[in-house]
This record gives structure tokens, sequence and C-alpha cells, in this order.
């Protein structure tokens, strides 16, 4: 999958109508919170970052009951010069990651982690630094 980025800010548009926006700090309320996904949602994830400095949000899907589907990287609104666009280092912006249901009645756990990729020693020696989402797939459930 290739990663987008988008120079300007996050516009609605760019999302299919069924993507569920949220901060990263929303679904991170506490060890026994899963976050329910209806198979006909998607779950967008927004992680702040600086993509500039060659940190990126790192992550491993535990299960099969959820894959990524999209991935976009917006600069803030600071962070690029008129009229050429170009990006100007040091500024940050937001990672939105996307994932969508593949199987009904089925749980997970989503582990994230912002590191360098050439540095990163891999989820489990990253201890308190990996932000951890679970999930639960249901037919039953419905977005609200």
């Amino acid at each position: 999958m290739k990663i987008k980025l988008v120079v300007g800010g996050p516009p609605k548009e760019e999302f299919a109508d069924n993507v569920k926006l949220v901060n990263i700090e929303d679904l991170l309320k506490g060890e026994d919170f899963v976050y329910a996904l209806s198979m006909d949602s998607q779950l967008g994830i927004r992680l702040k970052g600086n993509a500039t400095t060659g940190y990126k949000w790192m992550h491993e899907i535990v299960g099969d009951c959820v894959e990524m589907s999209d991935s976009k990287y917006y600069m803030d609104k600071r962070g690029y010069t008129k009229p050429g666009g170009m990006m100007l280092t040091g500024v940050g912006g937001t990672r939105t990651m996307v994932f969508k249901p593949l199987k009904p009645s089925c749980n997970g756990t989503l582990k994230l982690a912002y590191a360098q990729p050439w540095n990163f020693p891999g989820f489990d020696k990253m201890g308190s630094q990996v932000k951890t989402v679970k999930f639960a797939t249901d037919p039953e459930v419905h977005m609200v």
C-alpha cells in the first residue's frame, strides 16, 4: 500500500463516508476498553507526528479481524510555503490510519509505536511506548 501525503489539513471528503475518525487518545481509555467496529464501518485513527524527523507510526495487527485500508499524512497548515507547496522541515502533522473489518464476531488488538524504522527494536521491546487498541468486530453494532 502506498502512503499518501496530503498538505494543508484533513478534509472529511478524503475518507469514505463510513470511516469513523477518532484521535488515538480517545481510544486509550484503559486496559478494559474495547472499541466495537461494525462490519459496515471503518475506523480511522489520528496520530500526531512529524514525518520530517524520520519518525513514523509503526503498526502491528494481532489477529485476522481487520486490515489497514488507507493511510494518509496531513502536514500542519503552517508546514508548506506558497506558491510551490514546498514542505518545511520540522513541521508536524497528523497520520490517519484507516482499518476495515474482515470478519464478524472477532476480537483483536492493534499495536502502535512512534519510532524511526532503522532504530525500531520491535513492539515487545518498546514497553510503555506502545499504544494498544483492543477492538471487536460485530455485525450487530452500528456506528454512532
